[in-house]
């Protein structure tokens, strides 16, 4: 996990210490967090392995911030 975040500058992670030291324990957000994040439904991407449900969660807007965004919009006559 380390080296990816090295390599390329981004990774997931949770840190398991208070005071952010990577020395003393990183773990990927599961699943359920994820979708937690995005804002949707828990087990909305169930049928998907982890790295997927990552992937594609990881690739949109929340939906709070799209229900935002289409409140503004008004029904024409």
């Amino acid at each position: 996990m380390w080296h990816r975040y090295n390599d390329t500058g981004f990774t997931t992670v949770v840190y398991e210490s208070p005071d952010l030291d990577w020395e003393k324990g990183l773990r990927y957000f599961n699943q359920t967090e994820l979708e937690r994040l995005q804002t949707v439904k828990e087990g909305y991407t169930s049928i998907l392995k982890r790295n997927d449900a990552a992937c594609l969660l990881g690739d949109g807007w929340t939906v709070d911030v799209i229900a935002h965004i289409f409140s503004f919009l008004v029904e024409s006559e």
